[in-house]
């Protein structure tokens, strides 16, 4: 290969990188990486830390027992970055929904727009450096941190997956851990709390001050029930950046939402949508209303769907689906419905397509929806048949055929690929 075929080998890795997702790069072995494992870390309240929401089971330690400096320089954290920084993010995530193209993580390259004298730019920069020479060992910071003191929430509802872990008494994160992530709360660019109910939490509120008094570039990110607003947390959010905010809802009226978030107001949530809606006149930032369809709640989607128009905002949709807390009874209740009555939901979804003036979020919900009510376990009959070909495709995987048979069970099973 010439100079002038490797050069524009590099350029097209790099085009790649940008149409798929902000937060991929092209490192200097010419690898197209996420940059994730290099600037973000997710705190679990039992104190185990994720790289990735869509690596649950990938520990790169846990802060109660090496605390947050330790566990960013650990070896599972460097083993994965050096998987990352050889391999390349494709072969290393390969079902990661960004290289889908189903979503896209933030951007955090907006650090260039600050002050190049502010301890969050210094640390950024010193991080892209490190990324781009695929670095193990950092001496940069972290530069986004998702933090989830608690699964405890106010409310109660239906199909969460986090239940099993309160009725557990699952773990807290102990005041030293928070302590520890406002040592280095200087350089930070984002600021994820969760939960549970992260407005219900402390900790939550002190982020935001310290974003106020220490660090007013840091951005906040979170995802609400939006029943728990003081006049404190508004008063905050209003002086902050927002880099996102989501408000769940799981009803479209009065009565389907009180009925499946038990403890909620649906006045309460539809006033505090509207403050935050207002809220964005004055400091723009998206706002998505993430939204699950059960087999009643489903004929509500229009309803949802006039809602983001009212709020100027996005649709994260979702077709209710089991989880492990779930059991057939509650398969019964909330999921089985006739053939009819899906192909009721699927025509709804696509005639709310030819709406040219929905929001490119709501389009991209709409069109994932789509594909996973293909597969949308609405009878025994489908699950048998979903169990089947996840069989099919595993036992492929186990005798090296996966990725050469992949494009013919895309086609084969709608979509459908494990």
């Amino acid at each position: 290969m010439n100079n002038e075929e490797k050069k524009e080998g590099e350029k097209k890795l790099v085009e790649d990188a940008a149409k798929i997702g902000p937060m991929l790069t092209i490192n200097k072995f010419g690898k197209m990486v996420c940059r994730h494992p290099w600037t973000s870390m997710d705190l679990q309240p039992d104190g185990d830390v994720q790289i990735c929401c869509y690596l649950p089971k990938r520990i790169v330690g846990n802060v109660k027992f090496h605390g947050v400096k330790g566990v960013w320089n650990s070896e599972e954290f460097q083993d994965f970055r050096k998987q990352m920084s050889e391999k390349g993010a494709k072969a290393v995530c390969p079902k990661c929904h960004v290289l889908q193209g189903i979503k896209q993580w933030e951007t955090l390259n907006w650090y260039k727009d600050l002050d190049p004298n502010s301890e969050v730019y210094k640390n950024a920069k010193l991080n892209e450096e490190e990324i781009f020479e695929g670095k193990t060992v950092l001496a940069s910071n972290p530069r986004r941190i998702k933090y989830i003191p608690s699964f405890v929430c106010n409310l109660n509802c239906y199909h969460c997956n986090q239940e099993q872990y309160r009725i557990k008494g699952f773990h807290k994160l102990e005041r030293n851990i928070f302590n520890q992530v406002m040592e280095i709360f200087q350089t930070l660019q984002v600021i994820n709390p969760f939960g549970g109910e992260p407005f219900i939490f402390p900790e939550t509120i002190e982020f935001m001050r310290a974003i106020v008094e220490k660090n007013p570039a840091c951005r906040f990110y979170t995802t609400t029930n939006a029943n728990h607003f003081t006049d404190e947390i508004i008063d905050l959010l209003s002086k902050i950046k927002i880099m996102k905010m989501a408000v769940s809802y799981d009803g479209y009226t009065k009565e389907t939402y009180e009925k499946y978030r038990p403890g909620a107001s649906w006045e309460t949530v539809l006033k505090n949508t509207e403050i935050l809606s207002k809220m964005r006149e004055k400091n723009p930032f998206p706002l998505v209303l993430n939204a699950s369809f059960n087999n009643e709640t489903y004929k509500q989607m229009p309803i949802l769907l006039e809602m983001c128009k009212k709020y100027k905002a996005a649709s994260k949709m979702v077709p209710l689906h089991i989880k492990s807390n779930h059991d057939k009874e509650f398969w019964r209740k909330h999921v089985k419905m006739s053939k009819q009555n899906l192909n009721e939901w699927r025509r709804m979804v696509d005639e709310a397509l030819l709406d040219k003036d929905l929001h490119l979020g709501t389009r991209n919900s709409l069109l994932n929806m789509k594909m996973l009510l293909e597969n949308y376990p609405y009878s025994e009959f489908q699950i048998t048949k979903n169990r089947v070909k996840v069989y099919i495709i595993d036992l492929f995987k186990k005798v090296g055929l996966y990725n050469a048979v992949r494009p013919l069970y895309k086609k084969i099973t709608g979509g459908y690929v494990k």
